[in-house]
């Protein structure tokens, strides 16, 4: 049965990541052209007045950027903030500002720089780690990113946005047990949005865990239903979970039969032949089901060692034994 290649998934964690620096923006950009617009422009031309009578003064500027910036007018927020640098040199807020920007307008090199400043000046700055994590993140440096990451949450234990960077970072070096914690952790904090359920279904996906997988598909669809990704998803864990429920129905059949008494070996080597067939949507670890089809297996050479599917059979727990010993 041909499964969600792993390329296919980091393929679509990635998107998932990528999209979250598009709602960020959408959040920005709806902030600034809903109800909020009008104040926001009223502040602009208050911190533009006030910078006309005191112009030496760098906070005005500061305030004025980060308003431009929820405006999503990001060349004014950096202009303005250039000049609070210019003035103000030694504050590691402005060069955190900075590099807010330019890491919203995908400029993860010069961010990680700002960031860096503001760091040698404030090294336990939370937010400066928890964003160079996410541009290291972006530049597909992941141990690098977590590093700061880690840091961040120690200073910050609350800080949900580094948990789920963190959660990206650990799930692309394959680390997916910590990955899904840093996921839960991140719901847990109060974020729900769809593309957190959707990196978090990735992740159950790569545990084999399509139960799991499924739900959170479905919480991520009804927060976002216009998503095709999302409904591709569930069509393929739907078909999985069909294809999972037929091969339990199987053992069920074959086990009320042996268990009934009937006398037929193949009955052993069908059974044990679904239980391999089940390794493939399992999670970790996988004793007990192998355990059953070594079990079945012996029992099927033992009462018919000549039969059909002997040799099949025997190759089956040579390999096993050899997984085994390995």
């Amino acid at each position: 049965m041909i499964r969600l290649s792993s390329l296919i998934v980091f393929v679509l964690l990635l998107f998932a990541c990528a999209k979250k620096d598009l709602v960020e923006t959408n959040k920005n950009q709806i902030f600034g052209l809903g109800k909020n617009y009008d104040s926001l422009q009223q502040k602009i031309i208050f911190y533009t007045n006030e910078i006309k009578k005191n112009p030496e003064d760098f906070e005005l500027l500061v305030k004025r950027s980060k308003t431009y910036r929820l405006l999503n007018e990001n060349e004014l927020a950096l202009n303005d903030i250039n000049k609070a640098i210019e003035k103000n040199p030694d504050s590691p807020e402005q060069y955190f500002q900075r590099g807010f920007i330019y890491k919203m307008t995908n400029q993860y090199d010069k961010a990680i720089e700002d960031f860096n400043y503001a760091l040698s000046l404030d090294s336990n700055h939370v937010a400066a780690n928890t964003e160079i994590g996410f541009s290291f993140a972006k530049l597909e440096k992941y141990d690098v990113a977590i590093k700061y990451l880690d840091k961040s949450l120690m200073l910050d234990t609350l800080r949900h946005w580094a948990y789920y960077y963190r959660g990206v970072c650990n799930f692309h070096l394959h680390k997916y047990i910590p990955a899904l914690s840093d996921f839960n952790k991140t719901i847990e904090l109060g974020q729900k949005d769809a593309y957190i359920y959707n990196a978090r279904s990735k992740t159950y996906l790569m545990l084999n865990r399509f139960y799991e997988s499924l739900t959170d598909v479905n919480n991520a669809i009804e927060l976002d239903s216009g998503d095709t990704e999302l409904i591709w998803d569930k069509n393929y864990l739907t078909k999985e979970i069909n294809s999972l429920e037929k091969l339990k129905s199987k053992i069920r059949e074959y086990s009320f039969k042996i268990n009934s008494g009937e006398s037929d070996p193949e009955l052993y080597y069908q059974r044990g032949t679904t239980y391999l067939g089940m390794l493939d949507y399992i999670p970790e670890p996988k004793d007990e089901t192998w355990n059953n089809i070594e079990n079945d297996l012996i029992k099927y050479i033992e009462l018919a060692p000549t039969g059909k599917n002997s040799k099949f059979a025997n190759n089956i727990l040579s390999a096993k034994r050899f997984k085994k010993n390995k």
